[in-house]
């Protein structure tokens, strides 16, 4: 499995960084999240999923799972 894994203040922050999230996204985040608890006897304090592309069900989804979505901003109509 891989993520990326920050500790900062003692706290253990895990980090997925994907182009987009789909059905499987939760599930797969839980297993990296549950071998990461087996490895290192730690519960991740955060685990951050920054994805480009996510629909506004699963993200919330995830969310409710515990995990923090970072998503991109819609476009703001420029004016001139």
């Amino acid at each position: 499995e891989e993520f990326n894994c920050l500790i900062f203040d003692g706290q253990h922050i895990l980090v997925e960084i994907t182009a987009s999230a789909g059905p499987k996204t939760q599930k797969r985040l839980e297993r990296k999240r549950k071998v990461y608890e087996q490895e290192t006897g730690m519960r991740p304090a955060r685990f951050i999923l920054a994805v480009g592309s996510i629909a506004s069900r699963r993200a919330q989804a995830l969310r409710e799972a515990g995990f923090e979505v970072i998503e991109p901003e819609e476009d703001e109509t420029l004016e001139d």
